[in-house]
């Protein structure tokens, strides 16, 4: 009896276990052991949304369509992005005391003393933790560097053209005389709601 028992138990428990699997986030693509999710796609489509609606004012058709139309490279910027960073991490890039000195001069302009309430008010503000926005705001500092010795670092007086293209700052390069030539790079202009700008 207590036999049969124990066999049935081993049988239904693996069952039971694999009831409880459940996907919490889909790989969109994985680039050079980095991953991309559909949620953070998705979260790029709402930030797109909400600035489209607040700072463009569009409504209907218009928003129907410039989503579609900026939506379109989302993937590919996300993966340069990402790529970006791991050429500045292979390169040794540091912007630790860029980022703190950013995150001191927010917690000071927001007039909160203690680390914690800030890392609240981060919370309550972006709609994330306050670690993934330091390192989002990490990755944008590591980016913005990146370029800043690609180009600077020839010696050489290179043609930097910007245009805004909702949350990114989308660069083209000119008369570096570095590979970044011909190069464009979407840089993010916003991390989360709050401006990830200053260094």
């Amino acid at each position: 009896m207590i036999r049969r028992f124990v066999v049935v138990m081993m049988a239904v428990l693996p069952v039971a276990i694999a009831g409880d699997i459940r996907v919490v986030e889909e790989i969109a693509t994985k680039v050079n052991g980095d991953i991309v999710t559909r949620g953070e796609l998705e979260e790029q489509k709402r930030d797109l949304e909400m600035y489209l609606r607040q700072e463009r004012h569009l409504k209907g058709v218009e928003l129907t369509e410039a989503e579609q139309e900026q939506s379109k490279n989302f993937l590919r910027e996300k993966i340069d992005q990402l790529l970006m960073v791991q050429k500045a991490k292979d390169l040794n890039l540091n912007v630790d005391s860029e980022v703190s000195k950013r995150l001191a001069e927010m917690q000071v302009m927001a007039k909160i003393a203690d680390t914690d309430k800030f890392h609240d008010y981060i919370r309550d503000n972006t709609g994330i933790p306050f670690e993934e926005y330091k390192q989002k705001m990490t990755n944008e500092f590591l980016q913005r560097r990146l370029v800043g010795q690609e180009i600077g670092g020839t010696g050489q007086k290179a043609t930097i053209k910007g245009t805004t293209g909702g949350d990114y700052v989308n660069l083209t390069i000119e008369g570096s005389g570095t590979a970044c030539d011909g190069d464009n790079i979407a840089i993010p202009r916003v991390v989360g709601g709050i401006e990830g700008g200053g260094g």
